[in-house]
């Protein structure tokens, strides 16, 4: 057997190679007259970003937005941005020694990993490449400021392409006539943009239909199930298209049980037992320190833990000392929206936060001019729903028309609108109902300057003149 000597075996591996990564690779070509930088930018910077080189060579920060020291993109790598510095444009006495740094037009100015003021020195010449690493920007440190929402949340994620989006809601209308309210604003939730409508608290607890809509140039997303019969008891999660809506169910919540504390004591604690103590042992948890009021009453928030759905427990409200007084147990199961209490000395009670429970309806209106409708369409039932652009509507779906008279022979129904509307011009749907949301309609504008007479069939609405026999 021939053994091969070590030390030639040993000699093929002892110089070491230095490794370049792909980043690293030259994404420009050199120019013997300029001095070539090659940054490595933070990941996550946009290719389309403005980013400027900026230090005392260049007169600092009035370099920003100045295109002579803009980076370009590289096509070649995508994590470098390059500059070609020419030194005798710098200000006199100055070099790339004195140190410079870089600044994002969307992202701000750049930053140590530690947070700290950024600044790179070179002693480089004409004709050379330069690569310079930049950590971070100014935008990876900033805290997101926390919105404060009115109430429950409709949140959207918006691929519809539509110019505007509005969302009207009937029976009842929060948000008045159609085409019903404007996005509040827009929020990210783990890395995902939504648009959103705050409901209001005092909205909260109602039930009500939901339409989406490109404030009112014709387009609307209706009559889908995930938008009827909607509990403002917690925040939904939408995604639109132009022609769909999906309920979106597997973004993570938080729920709660909110009391309104009428028992007088200097502390309040919740404990459950059950299923589990879902709140740890007694005397449980004391609440977040947040407070939410709805319709004049005043709520304390107690938070509920991710895994508490489904169990059937026993609430306990006590006093929160060893021996304290504690409300009689309150029996419920754990659903997957926030719960409301009323708390005494020894009851506990949920309660109705609609606030419809006593309300009394408000004065109808002096009836103004009628219009009579000869009904050819055959449905069943016969709606009418008005509305005027300066924000007068009737409740979807509008006024049903029962009352009838005959005139010249003809069999009218009759809608009796407001005084208030005499002599404007109104839009206005007929419709059948089936479920208060799948409906044929006619739609069309009238004006009230008179009584007017109309036959009426699934397709038009035409004015008759029963005097003169038309």
């Amino acid at each position: 057997m021939t053994m091969l000597p070590l030390l030639a075996f040993f000699g093929s591996c002892s110089e070491k190679e230095e490794i370049v990564f792909d980043h690293e690779q030259p994404a420009f070509d050199t120019r013997e007259n300029a001095i070539l930088i090659e940054a490595i930018m933070p990941s996550g910077t946009a290719a389309d970003d403005m980013i400027y080189i900026v230090g005392a060579f260049n007169g600092g920060d009035a370099a920003v937005g100045n295109m002579a020291w803009q980076m370009e993109h590289s096509t070649v790598i995508p994590e470098k941005w390059g500059i070609y510095l020419d030194p005798s444009t710098f200000v006199e006495g100055t070099s790339l020694a004195d140190g410079f740094w870089f600044v994002s037009e969307s992202e701000g100015v750049e930053r140590t990993v530690r947070n700290e003021t950024a600044n790179h020195t070179l002693d480089a010449g004409v004709g050379t490449r330069n690569n310079v690493y930049v950590d971070r920007w100014a935008s990876y440190f900033e805290v997101p400021e926390t919105i404060e929402h009115d109430g429950y949340v409709i949140y959207v994620e918006d691929q519809t392409g539509w110019d505007a989006l509005a969302l009207y809601t009937h029976t009842p209308e929060l948000f008045g006539g159609w085409p019903g309210a404007l996005a509040t604003g827009t929020e990210e939730i783990d890395g995902r943009t939504y648009t959103y409508f705050d409901m209001g608290w005092d909205n909260a607890g109602k039930t009500t239909t939901l339409i989406f809509n490109n404030n009112n140039n014709g387009i609307q997303l209706e009559n889908f199930d995930v938008l009827k019969n909607v509990t403002i008891d917690r925040n939904y999660f939408f995604r639109l298209t132009a022609d769909n809506v999906e309920l979106l169910e597997d973004i993570p919540q938080s729920y709660y049980i909110y009391a309104n504390d009428q028992t007088g004591w200097d502390d309040l604690a919740l404990y459950a037992w059950g299923d589990a103590e879902i709140f740890g042992g007694w005397p449980g948890i004391e609440a977040t320190g947040k407070s939410i009021t709805i319709n004049d009453v005043e709520y304390k928030q107690f938070a509920l833990p991710e895994d508490a759905a489904g169990k059937a427990v026993n609430l306990i409200f006590n006093e929160n000392v060893d021996g304290g007084a504690q409300a009689a147990d309150l029996s419920v199961t754990i659903e997957e929206h926030d719960l409301f209490v009323s708390v005494t000395a020894s009851t506990a009670t949920i309660v109705d936060i609609t606030g419809e429970g006593g309300s009394s309806e408000p004065e109808p209106e002096e009836p103004g001019y009628k219009v009579y409708i000869d009904d050819q369409t055959g449905w069943e039932t016969l709606h009418a729903h008005y509305w005027i652009e300066e924000g007068f509507s009737t409740d979807w779906p509008g006024k049903e028309l029962t009352e009838t008279i005959e005139v010249g022979g003809v069999t009218y129904k009759v809608l009796t609108t407001e005084k208030s509307l005499e002599g404007l011009s109104v839009g206005i749907i007929f419709h059948r109902v089936a479920d208060l949301t799948e409906t044929e309609r006619v739609t069309t504008n009238i004006t009230l300057d008179q009584d007017r007479y109309y036959r009426l069939t699934t397709s038009a609405l035409t004015e008759v003149f029963p005097e003169s026999g038309e």
